[in-house]
């Protein structure tokens, strides 16, 4: 009879213990905390840049604002991260992973490659992922994207 209430008892303790969230099993090594409630989401876009004329513009940077480069002397440098680069047809395709609840996302477009192609203004587009649908954890949208001439 004793056994029995012992057995009863160490459920009961247990069952308590899990539905109260304490662990009763150490996990020691573990340094990084759970991140429950924050999925990351891929935010991908992709399409095509050209001139005022309809034409594509091949060797057009395009990426992304990004305020975390640090200069040599420690102090945050704000740069463009080229995720990508406009083949012959215009055609761009680039992605961004956030934890955050983003709606909009900010994409570049500079001129990287000189005068080879003609000298372009940069641009800036603000790409929205409101309504859109996610499948996966992750969303696209198209875009076309006209460049003026730097003259």
């Amino acid at each position: 009879m004793k056994v029995k209430y012992l057995k009863l008892k160490n459920w009961m303790i247990v069952t308590a213990g899990s539905l109260l969230g304490i662990h009763l099993v150490g996990c020691e090594g573990v340094s990084e905390p759970d991140m429950y409630g924050s999925p990351e989401t891929t935010f991908r876009v992709k399409g095509t840049v050209a001139d005022a004329d309809g034409h594509p513009i091949a060797g057009i940077g395009v990426g992304s604002f990004d305020m975390s480069q640090t200069g040599p002397d420690g102090v945050v440098v704000p740069g463009i991260d080229y995720r990508d680069t406009t083949d012959a047809e215009g055609r761009f395709d680039v992605s961004y992973r956030d934890f955050s609840d983003t709606e909009t996302i900010r994409v570049d477009f500079h001129d990287i490659d000189g005068e080879q192609n003609g000298s372009y203004l940069p641009q800036v587009e603000n790409v929205s992922f409101r309504g859109a649908e996610f499948r996966n954890q992750s969303a696209t949208r198209e875009i076309e994207v006209t460049l003026q001439r730097n003259e």
